[in-house]
């Protein structure tokens, strides 16, 4: 069973099923990665590959950085339309569900407010896990027999991770992790400031934009070189020529590049275990120096990892028979806060396990408030016992589901050490997103769906009317040269066809109908004379028909040949019912398939003659063979009588 593994990145989104180890799912264009994108257009939206436009009205309603606005309603929608395009370039894949990575960074809320979206988006995501779990899977799949401690160390696009991994009885144990929010989009802005900086450049969206559609060839530049040169346009498009050389990033580089040595120098230094480096941010020549002081590997395909890895994490774990297993951290401290007191009593710690289950005990006299807390300042979601018939022992069952979100799995009543189900209590999340917020989403999503659907059937029927407008005089040509168009006829489909692709395609349903209307309008004189021949190409089919049962009729041996004139017979009758010729359908015919059926027809009659006559050969043979054996048979019983009168002439005397 196909499981499915997805990393949305800042920059790009990469999708891989667990089939063989590992099979990438290319978007709609056919590419491996694609840019985790969403840009609002009307009358139809750009995802991916297809937003790179340099056209100042795009670049303004373009959204990027989709799961790191979470918090914004706006950024909520775009990534819920980006959840629902990713479900369409799903849709032929047949996976059973789905692994989403989050950064190490995201929080309960994140984690809460990122479910309630891929359940409403039909994206079949059972579980997230972080970037970092992912690829220690992939490297744990074929490596954790012969290296069962290691070190992964991620160069991602908004941050740098460290995570320490080891193999313990058959599961892989996410040990730690460290996170800082350096990577590359920090690097990438400290080189768009600069420029916009010396060029004196309007900080604006557009100009933005356009720096960044030229960043990995400058960033690739400076790697090697000591400049680099570039030309980017302004919002008047006048072309700016852009120059960056190593001296000036380095300069305004040096703090970022300096937090990210410090980091990795303190979780790295004396470190003994094998280190395996992921992550694209890895490519720039500044972040690859900062690890020349440690022996390490560099993954294959190192910016697919995290995606393959969640593939494989789904897929292995949900092989109920499969030995080796992969386990994902919580990351987060919770505790609980009881009605208003001052104290919080930790239930999960950041090392617990997805899975884990903690029981918390209390004694309950009344209505109970209960406060989940997650790292001490944030209240994740509240829990109500109402009071129950007499004071009572509670235990309260938590669970980290799937998600990394602790849950209420239960609560129990205890008495004389049973315990017995109390269903009489109420868990809300805080801020998993209203339905209220969802059903608005939706209602902009349709409209949206809406809109491309117009536009996409319009583009169906103008393509559709154009391929008629410039193959109709040939058809008449090629099928009905004895009904041929006089050359006023011509003429006037020829006006037609100039004067409609002179029009602007509009893109709108209604008004392409509008337009495809007036020149057909024109054109009713095709209209009229398809008609006719439809009635003489019905004619014909009827002749055919006629033809084979009056030859069927005298002929009525069921000979092989005959009872393919009966099929051609029910393939004549049937493509008469359905023939009807119009501007729609005329493209689809071709008189060719009714000649056809003449040769053919003709083809079998002669062959039914010869089998009919063999036919009544062997009855005739068969026939004298009969009347030979019954003369046969005849004398033989005459035979036999006379010996047996013979026999009793003797007995008498």
């Amino acid at each position: 069973m196909v499981r499915l593994g997805i990393d949305i990145g800042l920059y790009k989104t990469v999708m891989y099923t667990s089939k063989n180890n590992g099979t990438i799912v290319p978007d709609d264009t056919g590419a491996r990665e694609f840019p985790t994108v969403v840009e609002l257009t009307l009358p139809k939206r750009k995802f991916g590959k297809k937003a790179s436009s340099d056209n100042s009205r795009e670049i303004e309603v373009r959204h990027r950085n989709l799961m790191s606005n979470l918090h914004d309603k706006d950024g909520r929608m775009i990534l819920f339309m980006y959840f629902k395009y990713l479900n369409r370039v799903l849709n032929n894949t047949n996976y059973i569900s789905g692994v989403l990575t989050i950064p190490e960074t995201f929080g309960q809320k994140e984690r809460i407010v990122l479910k309630s979206l891929t359940d409403s988006t039909g994206l079949k995501i059972e579980e997230f896990i972080t970037d970092q779990t992912a690829a220690s899977a992939n490297f744990a799949v074929y490596n954790f027999k012969k290296i069962p401690e290691y070190v992964i160390v991620d160069f991602g696009a908004s941050k740098t991770t460290i995570g320490f991994y080891k193999v313990v009885e058959n599961q892989l144990i996410p040990v730690s992790r460290d996170v800082i929010n350096y990577g590359a989009v920090q690097l990438d802005n400290i080189l768009t400031e600069l420029i916009i900086s010396k060029y004196n450049l309007n900080n604006s969206k557009v100009i933005r934009e356009r720096i960044y559609q030229s960043l990995l060839s400058i960033k690739k530049g400076l790697n090697s070189l000591e400049g680099t040169n570039t030309n980017i346009y302004d919002e008047n498009y006048k072309r700016v020529s852009i120059n960056v050389t190593r001296e000036e990033f380095l300069s305004k580089a040096d703090k970022v590049l300096k937090k990210m040595q410090d980091f990795i120098d303190k979780n790295l230094k004396g470190i003994k275990a094998h280190i395996e480096v992921v992550g694209k941010n890895f490519q720039n020549e500044f972040v690859r120096a900062l690890m020349s002081e440690y022996n390490y590997n560099i993954a294959s395909k190192a910016s697919e990892v995290v995606a393959i890895g969640s593939a494989l994490f789904a897929g292995i774990n949900s092989q109920y028979d499969m030995k080796f297993k992969f386990r994902e951290i919580l990351g987060s401290d919770v505790y609980l806060k009881i009605n208003n007191s001052t104290e919080l009593e930790q239930v999960f710690e950041k090392s617990s396990l997805i899975g884990d289950v903690k029981q918390f005990k209390l004694v309950v006299n009344d209505v109970v408030n209960i406060s989940i807390i997650s790292d001490k300042n944030y209240c994740l979601g509240d829990l109500v016992i109402n009071k129950p018939d007499k004071e009572s022992e509670m235990n309260i069952n938590l669970v980290v589901n799937k998600f990394g979100i602790p849950e209420i799995k239960n609560i129990e009543l205890v008495c004389d050490e049973k315990t017995s189900s109390y269903s009489d209590y109420i868990f809300n999340y805080i801020d998993q997103c209203s339905k209220e917020e969802l059903d608005e989403i939706n209602n902009i999503e349709s409209k949206f769906d809406e809109s491309e659907n117009n536009f996409k059937k319009a583009g169906e029927i103008r393509n559709n009317f154009e391929t008629i407008l410039n193959s109709l005089v040939d058809w008449f040509i090629e099928n009905f040269y004895d009904h041929p168009l006089s050359n006023e006829e011509k003429e006037l489909i020829y006006d037609v066809s100039n004067d409609y692709f002179d029009l602007e395609a509009t893109g709108d349903f209604e008004k392409e109908t509008s337009a495809i209307k007036s020149a057909r309008d024109r054109l009713e004189f095709v209209t009229k004379k398809l008609k006719a021949i439809e009635h003489v190409i019905k004619d014909d089919l009827d002749k055919l028909r006629e033809d084979i049962r009056e030859f069927v009729k005298v002929n009525s041996k069921n000979t092989k040949s005959v009872l393919l004139l009966k099929g051609i017979d029910n393939k004549i009758s049937k493509m008469a019912s359905k023939l009807k010729l119009s501007f729609d359908s005329v493209k689809d015919f071709s008189i060719i398939s009714v000649k056809s059926f003449k040769e053919e027809i003709d083809v079998l009659k002669e062959k039914a003659k010869v089998e009919i006559e063999e036919e009544k050969e062997r009855e005739r043979k068969k026939e004298e063979e009969l009347k030979i054996k019954e003369a046969e048979n005849k004398k033989k019983d005459e035979n036999k009588k006379k010996d047996d009168k013979t026999e009793v002439n003797k007995d008498h005397v």
